[in-house]
């Protein structure tokens, strides 16, 4: 089994804002299980203080996480707007050249950016919530 790619993404979110951003994540969730089957899960997270938001993006390979910046154009853009900036992005795969430009300009801006390119193995099992 190959591993799947993983994208994480944490932000801080501007204040007096964390209402918005809670129902654009929402949106968001919604408009990637509907439109990009190849995201394997997505899930959101914010702070108990409401100043930040990170992402877990789960998805098949690399070329699935280029797609997602395309698609979801729209909807990044409006989060980005939400945020006060990028604070840590993660990546378990080798990006391919759409994300991997995308690193390159969050690591120029000061972004704390890490790949993680070679799985070492592990498992997934579906569960109940």
């Amino acid at each position: 089994m190959t591993s799947p790619f993983i994208l994480i993404t944490s932000h801080r979110i501007q204040p007096a804002r964390a209402d918005e951003m809670a129902e654009l994540a929402a949106e968001y969730a919604d408009f990637v299980q509907a439109h990009e089957g190849d995201m394997l899960a997505h899930h959101s997270y914010v702070t108990d203080t409401g100043d930040a938001l990170t992402l877990v993006h789960v998805l098949v390979d690399a070329a699935a996480a280029d797609r997602h910046l395309t698609v979801a154009a729209e909807l990044i853009g409006k989060g980005a707007a939400l945020a006060e900036g990028n604070v840590r992005i993660d990546v378990l795969g080798q990006p391919g050249p759409l994300l991997m430009k995308a690193l390159e300009g969050n690591r120029a801006n000061g972004v704390q950016v890490t790949v993680a390119e070679r799985g070492l193995g592990g498992f997934a099992r579906a569960v109940s919530v």
